[in-house]
């Protein structure tokens, strides 16, 4: 064997090794950037190329990188509260909170109010929720807000506002817990409260009040 042979096959060998080095490295570079883990209390969602394929339980899931990723989805109780005031906002801490509502009484009365809804997605409804609807944010923009709102608006339409404003209004908050219920079940949700506080008067009702007890 020449030198000149030898060095060859010393270069080969290097090269190969070199090569080996590389192919292990990227073969565990693509094992770590496929893992995903789902934390407790939330469900996967399992996609490729951006459509959803299939729901992942809590845990570590591997998943074939670029190609195919995870969203996650909280199954916990979730709490939307709109309220123009700090201390109506702090009653729920973390709680999602966006402005009172405005609403319209069946005798065409305006008056604003705070409401918070107590909700949870269905564990076993991740993947058709997150097609219809998409990720945590976008259920917040497209049902949670827009469906409350629409509702609570129509429930007061037909009360009056004294029965609305007095201290026994169960009627008027079961009335619209059960309306928001139907629409968030047959989006994958469940909603187990809601809560009705702070109703503000119109103003010329407060003065007929004021006048009547002077």
């Amino acid at each position: 064997m020449t030198e000149k042979d030898g060095t060859s096959i010393f270069g080969n060998k290097k090269s190969i090794a070199g090569l080996s080095a590389v192919a292990v490295t990227l073969l565990i570079f693509i094992g770590f950037a496929g893992l995903n883990v789902v934390p407790e209390g939330n469900k996967g969602v399992k996609l490729e190329q951006g459509r959803a394929v299939g729901e992942l339980e809590p845990g570590w899931h591997w998943v074939v990188p670029v190609y195919q990723d995870v969203v996650t989805l909280s199954t916990r109780t979730e709490t939307y509260t709109m309220s123009s005031s700090q201390s109506s906002r702090a009653i729920e801490q973390n709680a999602r909170a966006e402005d009172a509502i405005s609403v319209k009484t069946e005798e065409g009365l305006n008056s604003q109010m705070d409401i918070s809804i107590r909700y949870r997605m269905k564990p076993d409804q991740a993947q058709e929720v997150y097609s219809r609807l998409g990720p945590t944010e976008a259920v917040v923009r497209k049902l949670i807000r827009p469906t409350a709102r629409e509702e609570i608006r129509t429930s007061a339409s037909t009360y009056d506002i004294t029965e609305i404003y007095s201290v026994n209004r169960s009627d008027f908050r079961e009335s619209v817990e059960s309306d928001i219920r139907d629409d968030f079940n047959e989006y994958g949700f469940i909603v187990d409260k809601v809560q009705v506080r702070n109703i503000q008067l119109p103003e010329q009702v407060e003065k007929a009040i004021e006048k009547k007890e002077s």
